[in-house]
């Protein structure tokens, strides 16, 4: 069997396989640390894929290192509710705001890590809620919560872009339409 000797990859780390167990390892410097950092893949091609994509969001400065990585959905959006945004709030909203994340936000996607949340589980959500009877200025609410979370994570660099800015939910804008959605006829 021939040696497998790391590889350099443009932008900086090296990808290599594991004698002990055969997994290739991709292996880069993390700049905020000074810590190196090792993802695993099954396959070379799918190492080099991860690493390139670790270098990627290094480089936009969203790479958050450890477990700040591994948020989930629920922690960071109770954090942002009670540090960013309830000082913003009056009494009466920010009780609005806790009630629908209690009720309907946080068991839906709280589970969720806040990086892998799509905007195809975000749409499910909000057909899911449409389905139970909730009315279209309660699913309005539940996006604006979502949206305004979302895009302060942007902005603090959590994560790339806001799942809900490239959504086709551009309907929850006008109130009329969102109502004229949810009462349509299945066929027409």
């Amino acid at each position: 069997m021939p040696r497998n000797r790391k590889k350099s990859v443009p932008g900086g780390g090296s990808v290599y396989q594991r004698k002990s167990d055969g997994r290739w390892v991709a292996k880069f410097k993390v700049e905020e640390t000074g810590k190196y950092k090792e993802l695993y893949a099954s396959t070379e091609k799918e190492a080099i894929a991860k690493l390139q994509q670790a270098l990627y969001e290094q480089k936009q400065g969203i790479m958050a290192p450890g477990k700040e990585a591994m948020v989930k959905l629920k922690d960071y959006l109770e954090d942002w509710l009670e540090t960013v945004h309830k000082p913003t709030l009056r009494v009466s909203s920010y009780v609005k705001y806790r009630g629908l994340l209690r009720n309907y936000i946080l068991p839906e996607l709280g589970h969720i890590q806040l990086k892998k949340l799509t905007s195809e589980r975000v749409e499910a959500f909000y057909t899911k809620m449409q389905q139970e009877g909730v009315s279209p200025k309660g699913i309005h609410a539940m996006h604006g919560i979502l949206r305004k979370a979302l895009d302060h994570a942007v902005r603090r660099k959590r994560i790339a872009i806001n799942v809900l800015s490239t959504s086709p939910f551009h309907v929850f804008q006008n109130m009329k339409e969102l109502h004229w959605m949810a009462n349509r006829p299945e066929s027409f």
